[in-house]
């Protein structure tokens, strides 16, 4: 154990009721005690790492509580003994007299004696009350659920690691994506790219606008390429297309003719068709920055096969495999308080196509300006697909996007967290 979170606790107007019990001469004795102090101060420190099942949070407190009585004070009632009209106040007079700082150290060391750990760090049966408490409102510390629940995966981020310094508590995890849907034409992987990167070190304040916050979660591109293998997995870009815009018209050959002239005569100009899109592999970030302004990560898609069919008989004109280098935007959305996924801006220069089937004739070299425009139709139904995601409660409290930037080389959202 080599760091620990101070975890102080402070009750006020603390009232404790016992009993001064005994036998005398004159019977038993039965006197009640009130004890008080305002405020209770109890400090303590936490000790914090990964469980047996390190999808949870051990809690350990190995040192005793500092307990202090501020504003000590004590009384007992005026009830008799039994069988005696002598009354309590004569045991008051005497503790008072000769025993009162002996109450107040009794008070003391039997909440010391409560709210210590009674057992070993490696037994869990009888931790120390708040230790307890604390490990018991870790438990639904998870961000997993909330994002496998949006992307239609299941995801696991056990801990692996818990480091605490002067800025905060860093909990470390490595994730693990598994698709929940495989559609007949998706693909299925073997695996997914992994980038060598180092561990964000987070300060203070947010690394773009230097504002204070409470909570930062980080994503490595591995991570990213995880969520992106099961998205591709459940059908993420297996696109198909019949219309150039949004809700508009049907696409036709007469409306890719002005572009590729081998779609004119003889093909019927009214002659339906679709862009089928399907990968061969997951898109991947490579951690380095977007090509474009706002783009924090560079993203790469790897021989995305692109096909111009009849929409009728679903036979080929034209398939082409391209390569593309685009980034990923990510913008906190405060009406959903959740975080948007955009695809970045495709160009002509960061596309490189190579045509697999070209059953019209038409002049390779001049699909290299239409690629750009086929896939610009396809992001929009990609984006889509990543859809947002939730910002999930944490410990019952309400997060708040302050800033989406990049730290070190993670992709970071930085939050405030605020009663519900």
């Amino acid at each position: 154990m080599t760091g620990y979170a101070q975890v102080n606790v402070q009750i006020y107007n603390l009232w404790v009721r016992g009993y001064f019990n005994g036998t005398w001469t004159f019977g038993d004795l039965n006197c009640p005690l009130n004890v008080f102090s305002n405020p209770l101060d109890v400090q303590t420190q936490q000790y914090l790492s990964p469980a047996a099942d390190p999808q949870y949070l051990d809690v350990d407190q190995p040192a005793d509580p500092n307990v202090i009585l501020n504003n000590f004070s004590w009384n007992m009632n005026s009830n008799s003994f039994a069988g005696s009209n002598t009354s309590c106040d004569v045991v008051k007079f005497l503790a008072d007299t000769f025993a009162s700082g002996t109450i107040k150290n009794l008070v003391h060391d039997n909440l010391v004696n409560f709210l210590k750990d009674k057992d070993s760090p490696q037994d869990e049966t009888n931790d120390a009350p708040i230790a307890g408490a604390l490990q018991g409102a870790l438990q639904s510390l998870s961000i997993a659920g909330p994002i496998g629940s949006a992307l239609g995966a299941q995801l696991d981020a056990p801990f692996n690691i818990v480091a605490l310094d002067t800025v905060g508590i860093t909990l470390r995890s490595n994730v693990r994506a598994t698709s929940l849907n495989h559609p007949v034409n998706a693909p299925v992987f073997t695996g997914s790219l992994h980038i060598n990167e180092s561990s964000p070190s987070y300060s203070g304040n947010t690394p773009v606008n230097n504002l204070p916050y409470h909570l930062a979660i980080g994503l490595g591109s591995s991570a990213f390429n995880q969520l992106f293998k099961v998205l591709t997995e459940g059908g993420l870009l297996n696109l198909e297309l019949n219309s150039l815009t949004s809700g508009g018209p049907q696409l036709t050959a007469g409306d890719l003719s002005g572009i590729i002239s081998e779609f004119g005569p003889p093909i019927d100009p009214i002659t339906p068709l679709r862009i089928v899109v399907e990968p061969s592999v997951a898109p991947v970030l490579t951690g380095n920055p977007g090509p474009n302004p706002n783009e924090l990560v560079e993203m790469k898609l790897a021989n995305l096969i692109i096909k111009i069919v009849n929409a009728n008989t679903g036979s080929v004109y034209l398939s082409v495999g391209a390569d593309v280098i685009t980034g990923l935007a990510l913008t906190y959305n405060q009406v959903t308080n959740s975080i948007s996924i955009a695809i970045g801006e495709i160009t002509a220069n960061n596309v490189n196509a190579t045509v697999i089937d070209n059953y019209i004739g038409t002049n390779e070299t001049n699909l290299q300006a239409l690629i750009p425009t086929l896939l610009t139709q396809a992001l929009p139904s990609l984006s889509g697909g990543l859809g947002e995601l939730p910002l999930p409660s944490i410990l019952g409290l309400i997060p708040n996007g302050l800033e989406v930037s990049r730290q070190g080389q993670a992709t970071s959202v930085f939050l405030n967290l605020s009663a519900p």
